[in-house]
């Protein structure tokens, strides 16, 4: 077996050595916490001396860039780049001395690249002087001048590296707890359960957002006189303190939503994930709203789309009735059964071909007979056959009077605006007369019948009123 290799342990300073021997009139305590302030500040003493030889190397590394690249422009005789370099080291060195807060900052130790440069410059200048020398001769001047700083630059630098090299390794060789010992895992994730949105169709959710108003209420306070009243109002205060705010309202998805996004799924990675998100739609009732989706499609002669809408909504079908975990066996086997696939892919082509034969039929029936489509109408049901109906004809004093307020003036204009075979159908008073009217004319302008109607109040039923648009009796021709 190997010995153990303690040497990694001899670079740690240790302030409170067992074995440390101190003066008899110095207490070991006062000298230990001493040794201790002591190894600190030298080790932060370091560290700036680090941050600061690496910045001037840095400073000085820019520098001889600089140099070289004026150098080259000295050598090939550009006097246009010297000129405008030479005119911004010149308005450099105005702008620090016209700049009482730029010669605070700067450092003498440390000098930027541009502040060395600028003050290279203006030394070569003032050895110059007064001469009245030509351009090529400052320019040979500043050639032999700007080669000799940066010969003195580069002793600089490898000094200066030197020094940095020296620093780093003492700081290597003394080792820190800091340098032992790093955070591991400083951040927790928790996966909460994300609540499944609820699915509820369009017309639930407009009735629901009808029917928001807070009825009013009347609330009877009994005041009993205690003492400490001041002590009980605190517990009150506290207790609504503590009160758990409610939860936010879970998000709320219409059945329509649903059929529009889950049939535009591009492949079986994005169906999957939008069930995985949803888990609600796995779902018969979601599966027969995405094949009428695909009837309507059909209708338009749109192939394409309604076979991706029979693809989604038998995805649905079979994953609903392959129970709890159906989403999960519908896959593997989807995925690793060919002949499962197969299958899928076959009733899929075979249910699409119904649908589009069948919408083809009805497409050529609408063409031979262009009429019919149009008489579609409303037809006027109830939901209790024994419930009462009340038809509310204007009175012959109201249709032929003029004096009338404006509510009886608007009744008025109401009923005279409905076709005249309509108004004698409510003036016999019974259901099966009035969707005998209705069945005259296109289902447009049933509609619109209807809401002039509701409007007037001149039909009223008892109990729920259910419009149906496909029990529609046979048509007769509409009375003039």
């Amino acid at each position: 077996m190997a010995p153990l290799n303690y040497s990694k342990w001899d670079n740690i300073e240790l302030s409170d050595d067992e074995d440390v021997e101190v003066h008899p009139n110095v207490d070991k305590k006062s000298f230990i916490r001493w040794r201790q302030q002591a190894i600190h500040r030298e080790r932060l003493e370091r560290e700036a001396k680090i941050e600061a030889m690496s910045k001037h190397v840095a400073s000085q590394t820019e520098c001889v860039a600089e140099l070289d690249r004026v150098l080259s422009v000295l050598k090939e005789g550009n006097k246009v780049q010297f000129q405008s370099w030479l005119q911004t080291m010149q308005e450099h060195a105005q702008q620090r001395q016209a700049d009482p807060k730029a010669q605070a900052v700067a450092s003498p130790t440390m000098p930027s690249a541009r502040d060395m440069l600028s003050s290279m410059a203006a030394s070569i200048l003032t050895e110059i002087g007064a001469k009245d020398a030509s351009l090529e001769q400052v320019m040979t001047q500043f050639t032999s001048g700007l080669d000799s700083h940066r010969k003195k630059l580069t002793v600089d630098i490898d000094m200066d590296t030197k020094k940095l090299d020296e620093l780093e390794r003492e700081k290597r060789h003394k080792v820190s707890v800091d340098e032992l010992c790093r955070p591991g895992f400083d951040k927790t994730n928790v996966n909460k359960v994300a609540k499944a949105p609820a699915i509820v169709r369009q017309d639930d959710l407009s009735a629901e957002s009808s029917s928001t108003a807070k009825p009013t209420t009347t609330k009877t306070v009994q005041s009993i006189e205690v003492l400490n009243a001041d002590t009980l109002e605190a517990n009150e205060t506290e207790a609504k303190a503590v009160v758990k705010r409610p939860e936010p309202p879970e998000p709320v998805l219409t059945v329509e939503q649903i059929v529009d996004e889950f049939s535009d799924a591009k492949d079986m990675d994005a169906t999957l994930k939008y069930i995985s998100k949803y888990p609600n739609i796995v779902d018969e009732s979601i599966s027969d709203e995405i094949l009428v989706k695909a009837f309507e499609l059909g209708m338009i002669n749109e192939s394409a789309a309604a076979y991706k809408c029979v693809h989604q909504a038998l995805i649905l079908q079979y994953c609903a009735r392959l129970g709890n975990n159906g989403v999960s066996i519908f896959v593997m086997r989807y995925k690793s059964d060919p002949r499962a696939k197969a299958m899928f892919e076959a009733e899929v082509k075979a249910m699409h071909q119904r649908i589009m034969e069948r919408s083809k039929v009805l497409r050529e029936e609408r063409k031979a007979n262009p009429k019919a489509e149009d008489i579609e109408c409303i037809q006027l049901q109830t939901d209790d056959p024994e419930a009462p109906i009340e038809i509310n004809v204007p009175s012959d004093e109201l249709l032929n009077s003029d004096q009338l307020s404006e509510a009886d003036v608007k009744v008025k204009e109401l009923y005279l605006s409905l076709p005249e075979y309509f108004r004698k159908a409510l003036q016999v008073g019974t259901l099966d007369k009035v969707n005998e009217a209705f069945a005259q004319m296109p289902g447009a302008e049933a509609e619109k019948v209807l809401n002039t109607c509701t409007e007037g109040g001149f039909i009223a039923i008892a109990g729920e009123m259910v419009v149906d648009p496909d029990d529609v009796p046979p048509v007769s021709t509409p009375k003039s």
